[in-house]
């Protein structure tokens, strides 16, 4: 009987701090990049749903958070335009003989709800699978590389299924994944993740990377200062978007010079006209009535001129009373969670000022889960940021 006993509880020990951890964090590489590199994410849906069974965390503001759920889900109905959204490609290809668009509304529900049940888990990996781990990664960026990306006018791309290239996004993902490397401490990955962002030629990459470097520089301010608190990580967001606005805009008209750093591409920062009507588009369709300006335009054709700044286009598809909300929810799980990245969330933040980044998308969802993962080892990247999960 004791043999029987013992025998139960090296299973059930072994199912619990071996099997499970590497489960999750293979699990976790595969949804990450197939959400990144096939702009799908139902893969990643049910990689919320098996760790919420595993590594579900307690919340001491629980009831708020539902109440602005419930906000959320309310208020998506009050937009001026519900129209049908088309699937990414991917998903269409497997979906086909169920849906092939989706209602604006329910898509938004979707994203918010996913969005709390991403806030409600905290995946601790062991470090006894980190480096197996690395190198299943590392592996299938090398086979993305191959086989599901090319280069079109000497910029690397994702082939996402759209029948055009997305250096851009492609970076937007790629910067992600580095995250993602930086939390586990997984060498090989972060080195493939870089070089392939630097091959996107994406300014907005190339930028972040820079106030990253910028961002180690001053860590201990960025501690104490800015991720201290919810509502100040939000003033610090708002601060580097209108900044951001601000230089494009005195760029373009000419107020200010011109800037090449290394004397590429990827490092010039010169007046960009379209980008900047964009924006301004999309601000005059925002306050064009006062339900756009409370509740929102709606669904905005994906074919049209999309405002580049996360906060314009989330303000014009859904408002500042829902877009004030999620943004309370999406700040508070990064102020939370931060340790370690700090950096990397600013970086994020001069990433989505360039782009049309909204908040009710798998990119803000994405970053919440990566700066969620914690890996039992310390490594050069927690050395950087003097960060000591075990002193957790």
């Amino acid at each position: 009987m004791k043999l029987e006993n013992f025998q139960l509880r090296f299973e059930s020990e072994t199912l619990n701090e071996t099997i499970i951890p590497f489960l999750s964090i293979s699990f976790s590489i595969l949804s990450i990049l197939y959400s990144g590199v096939f702009w799908s994410s139902i893969i990643f849906y049910f990689l919320i749903i098996f760790l919420l069974v595993f590594y579900k965390k307690n919340f001491s503001n629980l009831k708020i958070r539902l109440i602005i759920i419930f906000i959320l889900t309310f208020t998506t109905f009050l937009a001026s335009n519900n129209e049908s959204m088309k699937l990414s490609p991917f998903t269409e290809s497997y979906l086909s003989f169920l849906i092939t668009h989706q209602n604006f509304s329910i898509y938004t529900i979707k994203i918010v709800l996913i969005l709390f049940l991403t806030t409600m888990i905290t995946p601790i990996f062991d470090r006894d699978s980190r480096v197996v781990s690395d190198l299943i990664f590392s592996s299938l960026l090398i086979g993305i590389f191959v086989y599901n990306s090319y280069f079109e006018s000497g910029r690397f791309t994702f082939d996402m299924g759209f029948g055009r290239y997305l250096p851009n996004w492609t970076a937007s993902y790629l910067y992600i994944f580095l995250i993602f490397c930086v939390r586990c401490n997984f060498y090989f990955s972060f080195s493939i993740c870089l070089t392939f962002g630097f091959l996107t030629v994406s300014r907005n990459f190339f930028l972040a990377v820079l106030v990253v470097i910028i961002g180690y520089m001053i860590i201990p301010i960025l501690k104490r200062y800015i991720f201290r608190a919810t509502h100040l990580l939000i003033i610090c967001y708002l601060f580097i978007t209108l900044f951001c606005l601000l230089t494009l805009e005195h760029i373009t008209l000419g107020n200010l010079s011109s800037i090449n750093l290394i004397g590429h591409r990827i490092s010039e920062f010169s007046p960009d006209t379209p980008r900047l009507l964009w924006n301004l588009q999309g601000l005059d369709s925002w306050v064009s009535s006062i339900n756009n300006l409370v509740w929102g335009y709606g669904n905005w054709p994906d074919d049209g001129p999309n405002p580049h700044n996360a906060l314009i286009h989330s303000l014009l598809e859904h408002g500042l009373i829902p877009t004030s909300l999620i943004i309370f929810l999406i700040f508070s799980a990064l102020s939370e969670d931060s340790e370690g990245v700090e950096p990397w969330i600013i970086g994020f933040f001069v990433l989505s000022s360039f782009l049309h980044l909204t908040f009710f998308g798998m990119f803000w969802i994405l970053l919440i889960f990566v700066t969620k993962i914690r890996m039992d080892y310390y490594g050069f990247f927690n050395l950087l940021c003097n960060f000591d999960f075990k002193k957790k």
